[in-house]
């Protein structure tokens, strides 16, 4: 104040001279009102309310912010249910409703520079200010809320303008063909380009280079968009492929012929889950129906055995009627074969089996079982020639079942095999695996590919006059694989060979 009063002073008493003397005096009773008895009136009043001001406006501002956040948690949700409510104002394009909040913030801000250009009094200073505060904030929310809650449920960009225009932009290209769009794209994206350089570059407008920036951002988006869609795309193939029928590729993020093509693999993947059920059903229903009918069967068989067991103690003197005991018991053997075949194939199939693994020496087993087979052999003029290893090869398998293996080995060379030929016998070792094959030449011309003889009921003899079942080499080729050997059946025009490997213990 005294720098202000003195400032003017000096400047008062320059025109004067030097030997003047300038009083001042001042009533200190104060008689005259003027701005400063008011403003001090104004001070006295309202200071008491300075601290308590502060704290009203501290608190209040903490309590906008909990306000603002409640309101984020709560908007577009409520006691029903937990999905996302939109209200009529979200429905409005989204561009447009930014363009209405921004516009009224400018009128906003135009109200207050106008009020504020009037000489209020505290009281209606403060009126002014919280009017124009509580309208601009209650606009403010109701713009947040909305925002949010497009966020929430997903529809911020599906909402906009730009994305309508993008949308019905696709739908018209979608009309054309596929090299049609694709040329379209790229002229019209060149063209822009050339002219957005051309505007930048050359006549050095500002607005041109940040267009240029901006398209090539776009396109480079639009490009990693399009790489990321078909990465989840192949990861649904992948996933298919593999074996999981039941992915699906998430379709939220994917757009246009990515969306399209999604679902597509998603349409294949649920055909053939319901496919693979259907089979299995199938599966399920053959396996249980054999399991019971060779149940069924076992019973009466039984009894068939035994009563043809005690009618041979009984020592017919008939010589036909023996013959009749002879064929009857043969048969019934065959049958109780076969229903032995079918309750074994059944139990493979469906995985109801338990294997008892433990050391097996394989050359061992080959030789005893050559020799159990050794007089069907000979009835047929059959020459095995065999080359097996003279130490002993040890392998992990199942004792009961691999013998079933190499016993329906020598069964199917024993029925199918032709007359006075040589029977070839082979095992091979190498530092982790046996490779054990046999040979021989059909009697009966092989129809057909390696593949379909070893499918279950499939027979070498198309006739079927002979005694097999067609299940030998189907129960081979699965114990063979569930016990972790490979099985393998080669055809090289009558000679017919299968090879079998298993790793070394």
């Amino acid at each position: 104040m005294e720098d202000y009063y003195y400032k003017y002073i000096d400047g008062t008493m320059s025109g004067i001279g030097n030997n003047a003397v300038f009083l001042v005096a001042v009533d200190t009773t104060f008689p005259n009102e003027d701005g400063f008895t008011k403003a001090k009136s104004e001070f006295m009043t309202l200071h008491p309310w300075g601290m308590i001001s502060i704290v009203t406006i501290v608190v209040s501002l903490l309590g906008w912010i909990v306000t603002l956040v409640y309101l984020t948690l709560a908007a577009g949700r409520n006691n029903k249910d937990d999905k996302i409510h939109l209200n009529w104002i979200d429905h409005i394009k989204t561009e447009f409703f930014f363009l209405i909040f921004i516009v009224f913030s400018v009128l906003i801000l135009v109200l207050s520079f106008s009020a504020a250009s009037y000489e209020w009094d505290i009281p209606g200073m403060l009126v002014v200010v919280g009017v124009i505060s509580f309208i601009y904030d209650g606009v403010f929310q109701i713009f947040y809320t909305s925002v949010i809650r497009r966020m929430k449920a997903g529809v911020f960009w599906e909402y906009s303008f730009t994305n309508w225009v993008y949308v019905s932009t696709l739908r018209v290209l979608g009309t054309w063909k596929a090299s049609v769009r694709v040329i379209v794209t790229f002229v019209f994206n060149a063209l822009l380009f050339l002219f957005l350089a051309y505007q930048f570059f050359t006549r050095r407008h500002l607005l041109g280079g940040i267009l240029l920036a901006l398209q090539i951002i776009i396109i480079g988006i639009m490009y990693l968009r399009d790489v990321v869609q078909k990465q989840e795309i192949m990861k649904g193939i992948r996933q298919i492929t593999e074996g999981d029928l039941s992915y699906k590729t998430p379709l939220e993020h994917l757009h246009s012929d990515s969306r399209k093509l999604a679902e597509a693999v998603n349409s294949i993947g649920d055909s053939l889950h319901l496919v693979v059920e259907e089979n299995t059903k199938n599966e399920r229903m053959k396996a249980d129906l054999i399991t019971n009918v060779s149940h069924d069967i076992k019973t009466p068989l039984t009894s068939i055995l035994n009563y043809v067991n005690l009618m041979k103690m009984e020592k017919p003197e008939s010589e036909r009627m023996q013959n009749y005991l002879n064929v009857l018991e043969e048969k019934s053997q065959r049958l109780r074969q076969l229903t032995e075949d079918l309750v074994e194939a059944s139990r493979i199939s469906s995985g109801n089996i338990t294997l008892q693994m433990t050391r097996i020496n394989f050359v061992e087993l080959i030789y005893q079982t050559a020799g159990e087979f050794n007089e069907k052999f000979e009835a047929k003029d059959l020459t095995t020639i065999t080359k097996l290893p003279k130490e002993s090869v040890v392998i992990m398998a199942d004792g009961r079942r691999i013998w079933r293996v190499v016993e329906n080995l020598y069964n199917n060379v024993a029925k199918y095999a032709m007359a006075h030929t040589r029977v070839y016998v082979t095992m091979e070792t190498s530092e982790q695996k046996v490779i054990f094959s046999i040979k021989n030449i059909s009697e009966q011309p092989l129809h057909g590919s390696a593949a379909e003889l070893t499918e279950r009921f499939a027979r070498g003899d198309e006739s079927r006059t002979t005694e097999g079942s067609g299940l030998g080499l189907s129960i081979a080729q699965n114990l063979t694989t569930i016990m972790g050997g490979t099985f393998e059946v080669t055809l090289d025009g009558d000679l017919f060979s299968v090879t079998i490997t298993f790793p070394l213990a």
